[in-house]
């Protein structure tokens, strides 16, 4: 499954952005808002940190689709590959209970139910990610129209009710290095070296 700007990722920045402002609270030393953030940044293992959440959002997803079309569908993540607001994607194994052939007639009458046709896209799933395209046959049954272009509302809805829940904040905040982070704000002469060299995205 690939991912381009969901909204966990939103999540994501805004976590680091408040634990940042925590930081702050507690340093001795005055230093700008961006200097909190790339201390923080830099004082998190982000390929472990963005590998559990995402890991959460896929189960997430599972059980959405689950619920939607009761296809007992597993999912198991191996890795998450991608770059900080550029995207990425979910490599795993997708296993569902049914055949193909119901997968694709389950869609069909949802389809029929709620829009009163089936779009061409959601005839058969060949050459396509099952998941993305059960999200976006999920999302033109959601909205009623059978000319509904799926912009992927289904997961930003998931990934906005997780950031909601503070499931992100928390696991970035378990994955905080704090000593790193003490560290890193503990000697403005060095604050003050970094910042002429800050390259935030080398961080997440």
């Amino acid at each position: 499954m690939a991912f381009d700007g969901t909204g966990w990722q939103r999540a994501y920045a805004a976590a680091i952005e408040r634990l940042a402002f925590e930081a702050a609270a507690k340093c001795v030393h005055a230093y700008d808002p961006d200097t909190y953030i790339d201390a923080v940044a830099a004082s998190i293992f982000h390929p472990d940190v963005k590998t559990e959440i995402v890991g959460i959002f896929m189960k997430n997803i599972r059980d959405f689709i689950n619920k939607e079309l009761d296809l007992g569908l597993e999912i198991e993540m191996t890795r998450y590959g991608g770059a900080y607001a550029r995207g990425g994607a979910v490599y795993g194994r997708v296993k569902p209970h049914v055949s193909d052939a119901e997968i694709v007639e389950r869609i069909r009458r949802l389809m029929v139910f709620r829009c009163g046709g089936v779009p061409t896209f959601a005839i058969d799933f060949e050459g396509r990610f099952l998941i993305e395209w059960l999200l976006e046959c999920i999302e033109v049954a959601d909205s009623g129209d059978v000319d509904h272009y799926p912009e992927g509302d289904c997961a930003l809805a998931i990934a906005e009710r997780l950031q909601e829940s503070g499931v992100v904040l928390g696991c970035l905040r378990k994955a905080l290095r704090q000593d790193e982070l003490n560290r890193r704000l503990s000697d403005p002469v060095a604050v003050a070296f970094e910042q002429k060299h800050r390259a935030r995205k080398q961080y997440f």
